[in-house]
């Protein structure tokens, strides 16, 4: 299971690793501040795949750390009937990095709704830029693009009143949010999760205009920025890119 902030991939195999089932839920989104609140998710989602005892379990959560990864693991143990070390959990980006190259081989920029990147070394020590959250940092992901796009009009809109009804990027957000003046659009900020926050990009490359242009572009450039680090400080390698935020 790779648990984003919008929403869970899974998939299912034998113990030959042929995939049988696979598939994807909004229901289930990280991160949690409890392990029980994880567990329940979790528990629904397999339930409802509906095969034969599970084997073993692998799971991604985005926030994960070695604390909840700790509990939530002895919580399936119990839940499943599987001994610990049939149980592997880490955070998103370490389990992407291992889809994407073997130990040693390459470095993984992930742009969902956050963005970092990742790196196994051959040691099998994991290495990291960025991911610092929405509040500190987290640029060129979804959520930092909206956040943009939102400071942005509004900011056009104090030099310029007018601008939140004349403003292309302005109609798409406010359309995005059903919100149309700073109140209602106070209120769905308050009231948006993380991922669904991070959701309003897609309002902001679903064409492309001046704002939207610059927004994204100084986007792609925080997103090098983690690439560039990682070779400055572990050599050229081969470069794969993962998350929703570089299909806009």
């Amino acid at each position: 299971m790779d648990i984003g902030s919008t929403g869970t991939r899974w998939c299912l195999s034998d113990i030959e690793t042929q995939i049988l089932a696979e598939g994807t839920s909004t229901e289930l989104r990280g991160p949690w501040a409890e392990a029980s609140q994880a567990l329940q998710g979790i528990k629904a989602l397999i339930t409802s795949m509906g095969h034969a005892p599970l084997l073993a379990l692998v799971i991604g959560i985005t926030g994960s750390d070695s604390k909840h990864a700790a509990e939530l693991a002895h919580a399936l143990s119990a839940q499943f009937d599987l001994a610990l070390d049939r149980i592997e959990i880490m955070s998103d980006i370490e389990l992407a990095c291992l889809a994407h190259f073997e130990p040693g081989e390459g470095y993984l920029i992930y742009a969902g709704t956050g963005s970092i990147a990742g790196f196994w070394d051959s040691s099998l020590s994991f290495h990291r830029c960025g991911g610092r959250g929405p509040l500190i940092d987290d640029a060129g992901g979804g959520h930092w693009i909206a956040r943009q796009a939102l400071q942005h009009i509004w900011r056009s809109e104090e030099s310029k009143p007018g601008s939140l009804q004349t403003m292309p990027l302005a109609r798409r957000l406010c359309e995005a949010m059903q919100a149309f003046d700073w109140p209602s659009q106070r209120a769905w900020i308050n009231q948006a999760d993380r991922g669904k926050f991070g959701e309003l990009a897609l309002a902001v490359a679903s064409e492309v205009d001046e704002d939207s242009e610059a927004i994204l572009r100084a986007a792609g450039q925080a997103l090098a920025r983690l690439a560039n680090t990682m070779v400055d400080n572990f050599g050229q390698r081969p470069l794969g890119l993962a998350g929703g935020a570089f299909s806009l």
